[in-house]
């Protein structure tokens, strides 16, 4: 099961070139923990949405929930996951 990042370890990250090479970075990680969730395009640049899996019985049973009813209910849902967003240029960002 993946952990959590802290701040200090999105810190200590690699500084990436691409999304490419920070996607590679997670997932060679992470492996199926991290999945592409979405992707927008804000000023011009892609951004990638992912979901870092930290409990995957929780999050399947809450994902589940929200596509049936449209909502999902519950703080352990909210804490199953790390939303990490990764840029064109390789720049991350993850919710804390």
């Amino acid at each position: 099961m993946a952990e959590k990042y802290s701040r200090t370890d999105e810190h200590n990250l690699p500084d990436f070139k691409s999304h490419d090479e920070a996607r590679r970075f997670l997932k060679e990680k992470h492996g199926r923990a991290l999945q592409l969730v979405g992707k927008e395009e804000i000023d011009g640049e892609m951004i990638y949405f992912y979901d870092l899996i930290l409990n995957r019985e929780v999050y399947v049973k809450g994902m589940n929930e929200l596509i049936m009813k449209g909502h999902s209910s519950g703080l352990e849902f909210l804490m199953s996951s790390q939303r990490i967003e990764i840029w064109e240029d390789g720049r991350i960002h993850m919710i804390h």
